[in-house]
């Protein structure tokens, strides 16, 4: 009389505890429906950094120009504008000239109070 109770309570835990199989298979990646294959991860897309930066090496307050020294092979181009950080805040705004040699070009002082080591971004 105690087996009835006993395979009653097993049948209805093991019925409890089975997925639908659709169920299952929604709960799994996305993918291809015809061959059930799970889609293969995107690449990210990775862009190259165009930004121009430089460090002023010299100030002339007097005539409103700097010198500036930037990446070998890659210089601003003339009438260029770049923002000058000091410590992570903006200064100023500089305005590239024609004159350059190696690594060094100069700037025409537009706007702010430049000092030697700013930093100079094209953002």
């Amino acid at each position: 009389m105690h087996w009835l109770p006993t395979c009653l309570l097993a049948g209805l835990l093991g019925a409890g505890c089975t997925t639908a199989p659709d169920a299952r298979r929604s709960n799994s990646k996305k993918g291809d429906p015809k061959t059930g294959k799970a889609a293969p991860p995107t690449a990210p897309v990775i862009s190259p950094v165009n930004a121009l930066s430089g460090r002023v090496m010299l100030v002339n307050g007097p005539l409103k120009y700097i010198v500036a020294e930037g990446t070998l092979g890659r210089l601003p181009a003339a009438d260029q504008v770049l923002n000058v950080y000091r410590d992570g805040q903006r200064v100023g705004e500089v305005r590239v000239s024609q004159q350059a040699r190696g690594a060094n070009f100069t700037a025409d002082i537009v706007q702010g109070e430049l000092r030697v080591g700013d930093t100079l971004r094209s953002d």
